[in-house]
């Protein structure tokens, strides 16, 4: 009996610390991302003129139509937004998107022509935008705010066209 107990390590050893806190750890990321799930709730609708979105560990695809359309408020927790403004008109100031992303992706479709103005904070983060010289009554885009591993793109596209049948 008393060689068993001596054989015995009287802590835990070092790799089931390990497991143990990375389980532990695992168990946290999932509460909070339910429990962020639950709580923020977006504002976006097609025709509104400003959209509050907050998308966490999903994916989005909003296609906005406002007549004039201001901006969007967007906060992007490990999940993917495509914005598709060709459709919209913009304001006469522009159009303002303020960005807080942590490991997202982001992605704005505009028609050919508009003019991006980038004062993001970026840390590991790629910044994909159009360079082409612009007129200078073009309508901007203007992106805020921070990302973090992230990605985010602006893409000019045609306007589609409706197809009558």
């Amino acid at each position: 009996m008393a060689a068993t107990k001596a054989l015995r390590p009287s802590s835990p050893l070092p790799c089931q610390m390990m497991r143990r806190t990375a389980i532990l750890l695992i168990g946290l990321v999932a509460a909070a991302v339910t429990t962020a799930k639950a709580l923020l709730k977006d504002r976006s609708n097609q025709d509104h003129d400003e959209i509050d979105l907050a998308v966490v560990a999903a994916r989005r695809r909003i296609r906005m139509r406002a007549k004039p359309f201001i901006g969007a408020t967007i906060l992007v927790a490990v999940a993917t937004i495509e914005l598709d403004l060709r459709r919209v008109l913009p304001a006469p100031t522009g159009v303002e998107i303020s960005v807080m992303m942590f490991g997202g992706s982001l992605r704005v479709v505009t028609p050919p022509g508009w003019d991006v103005a980038n004062s993001l904070k970026t840390r590991a983060t790629r910044v994909k935008a159009p360079a082409d010289d612009t007129a200078e009554d073009a309508p901007v885009i203007r992106l805020e705010g921070s990302a973090w591993l992230s990605r985010v793109e602006i893409i000019q596209r045609s306007v589609p066209v409706a197809v009558a049948s």
